[in-house]
């Protein structure tokens, strides 16, 4: 999906896809992340413009018909993997503008909870918006 921002350097527009969640935890693996910063949390809205069902996400890969959560470890697996697309809610209304975690829709909350889940790997800043002001810390988890 289009948006209204376009690359520092190449000038070209960028574009709103999904979020592959098992790319991503791979990606978390193998690197050794201890943190994740989710950005660009203030365009989701733009997904209910759309015929979509809601927020796409990769949440697993079909290959030769069986499907897994394991991301291929191959060049010759991954150039036959399909993704199988899931979907948030959506995310209605204004958000831009929101700068603390405790004021962020349920929705927008249970989607870092499911990457935190599924990474296991902690969301620990959200960009909210193109400048620095506009990022917010999540919370520390307090152990029960």
């Amino acid at each position: 999906m289009p948006l209204d921002e376009y690359g520092a350097r190449s000038g070209r527009p960028r574009e709103l896809g999904a979020l592959d969640l098992v790319m991503l935890r791979k990606a978390v693996e193998l690197n050794g992340a201890t943190g994740i910063m989710l950005n660009m949390v203030d365009v989701l809205p733009i997904y209910s413009q759309a015929t979509l069902q809601g927020i796409p996400y990769v949440d697993s890969y079909k290959i030769h018909g069986e499907e897994t959560s394991d991301y291929p470890n191959t060049t010759w697996t991954l150039e036959e993997a399909h993704p199988v697309f899931k979907y948030f809610d959506h995310i209605e209304g204004e958000i831009s503008k929101i700068r603390t975690y405790p004021d962020l829709p349920n929705r927008i909350k249970r989607i870092i909870e499911a990457i935190e889940d599924n990474t296991h790997t902690k969301i620990i800043a959200i960009g909210m918006g193109r400048g620095r002001e506009d990022v917010i810390i999540t919370p520390k988890k307090t152990s029960a």
